[in-house]
């Protein structure tokens, strides 16, 4: 039986679409779903290394979402190539990297620090994309206590649905 791991390992998702590409049915873009909480699989420990499957699945859970920073008064659109990972004692993590138009990826970062931001896994975070999203058809929006089952949830769903 395969499991998602067997699916990320081949770069494609529980329907077997390479991962990033989005699908077209009849003319019409997929509506991205984007579930505005921490789900139970992001809260695994990362070593110290680094976790590259959990990478990825960040970077496809948050890669490419937008949201408005108030603070620098820019749209961000997170980066589906690349996670911010800071190694702390015991508390090892990824962060949301995204990016403002004009940022060049030939500069360093500190040399262009209103173009890129960062954010973990935070309420905050989530009610930025959720804002930003609120009248933009492409991504839906759920909140946890909304009726939308979390990303493994759903998959067990499709495999027994499609066996």
């Amino acid at each position: 039986m395969w499991d998602e791991r067997d699916f990320e390992s081949l770069k494609l998702d529980s329907l077997c679409i390479e991962l990033g590409v989005q699908t077209q049915v009849a003319g019409k873009k997929s509506n991205r779903i984007f579930r505005a909480w921490e789900e139970k699989w992001e809260k695994k420990k990362v070593k110290p290394t680094g976790d590259k499957v959990l990478e990825e699945r960040f970077l496809r859970k948050y890669g490419g979402l937008q949201w408005f920073n108030p603070d620098k008064k820019k749209v961000f659109k997170a980066r589906a190539d690349k996670m911010i990972f800071e190694k702390k004692r015991g508390d090892n993590q990824y962060f949301i990297f995204g990016v403002a138009d004009g940022y060049d990826d030939d500069l360093d970062k500190e040399k262009q620090p209103e173009l890129w931001d960062w954010w973990p896994r935070v309420d905050d975070f989530y009610e930025m994309v959720t804002d930003f999203y609120r009248d933009i058809e492409s991504v839906t929006c759920y909140q946890e206590e909304d009726d939308c089952d979390s990303e493994e949830e759903e998959f067990i769903l499709i495999c027994i649905s499609v066996a």
